[in-house]
């Protein structure tokens, strides 16, 4: 008697073991990797899109590989920084960033194998209406069955500053046998760097007043002024010419009534102050301008020094000398 006990035991404990493990695979819903977008640069070429196929599998499956069971509907949702129903990128990954450093994209899904067909476009954090048939675990039998479409227009793309924009985003995905079952374990990146029309502006310069010279020492002035770039990073180069440059790029002040003229030296200096450090020749130079206010918020970033040695001044007859420059910013 005691034996035939022991095994009835037996018998419930395997029984028990085999329907919870049964339950467990009931309720399945499992989101796979899905491949970053990476649109490369873009130079006002029209809209752009991208595509990439991933598995999602909402089913009732009781074997691990996944080739027996029940499959079940699902439905998605793609969550990105910003709060609103729409999706962004920003540059460099800034989400502060606004205006035209801010770029909108659309992001759709659809299921290749079942569901309703075609794309649904998504809004920020809001499950889709549609439901799509799930897949067994691991999308073993017919491959994968989700598609997900990033869409960037021309319209958004025009006019945005030029940059590298970025954003990171996860999947939500619903289903299972209850329906209520959630996998939100991947993420996914969309990345574009942007080539616009770059355009640059000089604000804020004025003309070198050197004052009078009685003798004495070399005398020199500063001005500081804006150079804003939209290229990326703002990237410019800046060249200087004059009016009474000499062939080697020498710059001159002129007596405006003998002609006599006294050589004097023009540095250049970008993005700082203190004591210009590149000589202004023939050469254009580079630099990186303000790439977010047209008038650098105020705050100037760019300075020319004019100095004349006491050697040049003292051989100098009085009079009135004077010189125009004319200076020639480009986006690079």
């Amino acid at each position: 008697m005691n034996q035939t006990k022991a095994i009835l035991i037996r018998c419930v404990t395997s029984l028990l073991a085999l329907w919870g493990s049964y339950a467990f695979s009931q309720d399945h819903i499992e989101v796979k990797t899905i491949s970053n977008f990476d649109f490369g640069t873009y130079i006002a070429a029209g809209s752009v899109f991208l595509e990439n196929t991933h598995c999602i599998s909402s089913a009732d499956t009781q074997n691990p590989q996944g080739k027996n069971g029940t499959q079940y509907p699902y439905k998605i949702s793609v969550t990105g920084a910003g709060g609103t129903s729409e999706y962004f990128l920003h540059l460099n990954g800034n989400t502060s960033e606004t205006g035209n450093r801010r770029l909108a994209i659309g992001i759709f899904h659809s299921d290749i194998f079942g569901g309703s067909a075609g794309y649904h476009q998504l809004s920020n954090a809001i499950y889709e209406t549609a439901n799509h048939l799930g897949q067994y675990r691991n999308c073993v039998i017919n491959g994968n069955n989700s598609k997900i479409k990033i869409e960037i227009s021309s319209q958004d793309l025009s006019g945005i500053a030029s940059g590298t924009y970025f954003g990171s985003f996860s999947i939500n995905a619903l289903g299972g046998f209850s329906g209520t079952a959630v996998d939100n374990s991947i993420s996914f990146s969309v990345s574009i760097t942007v080539q616009s029309s770059s355009e640059v502006q000089i604000s804020s310069l004025d003309s070198f007043d050197l004052g009078s010279y009685s003798g004495g020492g070399n005398i020199s002035t500063i001005e500081t002024f804006c150079i804003y770039s939209s290229a990326i990073n703002g990237a410019y180069n800046i060249s200087i010419t004059s009016s009474n440059q000499d062939a080697s790029g020498n710059f001159n002040l002129k007596n405006n009534v003998t002609s006599e003229q006294i050589n004097y030296v023009l540095r250049f200096i970008d993005n700082g102050f203190g004591t210009p450090d590149q000589l202004v020749s023939l050469a254009p130079l580079s630099g990186s301008g303000n790439t977010s206010s047209t008038n650098c918020n105020g705050q100037d970033n760019a300075q020319l020094s004019v100095s004349i040695s006491e050697n040049n001044l003292a051989a100098a007859s009085s009079g009135i000398y004077s010189d125009t420059l004319t200076l020639l910013v480009q986006p690079e």
